[in-house]
């Protein structure tokens, strides 16, 4: 058995098990920590990204302390995670990989060895938290992701007159202006359809007027921290049904995922990261960052591609229009992330109900559909 497998591996020294994984394979890590607990070793599961804690890095860390091997379930969705890689790249202990199959089901203990023994800081301390019995989760996320869509669908049906969004778009050639010229876009390079892209992702100040003039909605979590709450900054720690509905409350919508890459790529095939020369480095764009730690910059910080867009690689993920299963695609990478997920063609997806430090948006318009 696995466990026992595991406990062959601990016998030396007893410390507790974590176990990482993408949420596809949740019940999979569930069977296998119900199995190591039954043989008597302690484990301890990644709190599946909760939609209530957008610091959920920083929960993580504080509770890493007692666990000195982790058993990462390998499969497909955990390796186009950056989240799974994020916790793999911090962990101080030793690591184990754990093979699941097409169908979710771990069959092999693959090896443990000494990987991500690098540089790490000081240790994190004791992680006590369980994961919720799926019942109960997937029960508390139907209930939200139904009130979403009705505050969503409430947001698009008000008649534009009772909000304070300036009007409809401005259009001048190759740019585009929403909220009183607050909003800049711009054409897609080459876009035969004349799709418009923000120049820059949504700032907390204009999210702040989103919420003056829609009181259903309550602020990002985020925002409890004084200094995440500055004008200039990109909005961040919101769901994506709150995003869709600040973006029409604008006059705009959530760009699709090929318009986004369209944008990061300015009609260049080859293009690997959307930065002013199509490198990578901390001059050009906020990636990298310890786990757990920094926050998004201002979009100012960084310089923007040569058509005009700033923030599509590091710093804060963008959510996109586009569905991926159950989830919405995010795309760009954030500042915690390494450069594989900051490429042009780099892309992961999220519950619509969740919320994270690093996820924000920026707005899009289409003439020809409406806006």
């Amino acid at each position: 058995m696995v466990g026992h497998r595991l406990e062959a591996a601990l016998a030396a020294d007893k410390h507790m098990i974590f176990l990482s994984y993408a949420r596809e394979d949740a019940p999979a890590a569930r069977e296998l920590a119900a199995e190591l607990r039954s043989s008597g070793l302690p484990c301890l599961l990644d709190p599946t990204l909760s939609h209530g804690d957008v610091f959920w890095r920083e929960a993580l860390i504080s509770r890493l302390a007692p666990c000195r091997l982790m058993a990462t379930l390998e499969s497909p969705a955990a390796a186009a995670s950056p989240w799974v890689r994020q916790e793999r790249l911090w962990f101080s202990g030793r690591g184990a990989e754990v093979a699941v199959g097409a169908d979710g089901d771990r069959n092999a203990l693959r090896r443990i060895d000494a990987a991500y023994d690098g540089p790490r800081g000081q240790a994190v301390s004791r992680l006590t938290a369980e994961i919720n019995s799926g019942a109960s989760r997937s029960g508390e996320r139907r209930s939200l992701h139904a009130a979403g869509e009705a505050l969503l669908r409430a947001c698009r049906t008000r008649p534009r007159a009772q909000s304070r969004n300036h009007g409809s778009p401005r259009f001048d050639g190759a740019r585009a202006w929403l909220a009183g010229g607050r909003v800049e876009l711009i054409r897609l390079p080459g876009s035969p359809a004349g799709q418009y892209i923000a120049s820059k992702p949504l700032s907390n100040a204009l999210y702040r007027e989103f919420l003056a003039d829609n009181a259903e909605f309550g602020p990002p979590p985020t925002w409890l921290r004084q200094r995440w709450n500055r004008d200039d900054l990109p909005v961040t720690g919101i769901t994506w049904f709150e995003a869709a509905a600040c973006a029409s409350w604008l006059g705009g919508r959530l760009p699709s995922e090929a318009a986004w890459e369209w944008a990061a790529r300015g009609g260049a095939a080859g293009r690997i990261y959307a930065t002013t020369d199509g490198t990578l480095s901390p001059q050009l764009a906020h990636h990298g960052g310890d786990f757990g730690l920094g926050m998004p910059a201002s979009s100012a910080e960084h310089p923007p591609t040569l058509d005009g867009f700033g923030g599509l690689c590091g710093n804060t993920w963008d959510w996109c229009s586009d569905a991926s299963g159950p989830h919405r695609v995010i795309r760009g990478g954030g500042w915690m992330d390494s450069a594989a997920f900051c490429r042009v063609d780099a892309r992961y997806r999220h519950g619509p109900v969740d919320r994270d430090a690093c996820v924000g948006f920026r707005l899009a318009v289409d003439p020809a559909n409406g806006y």
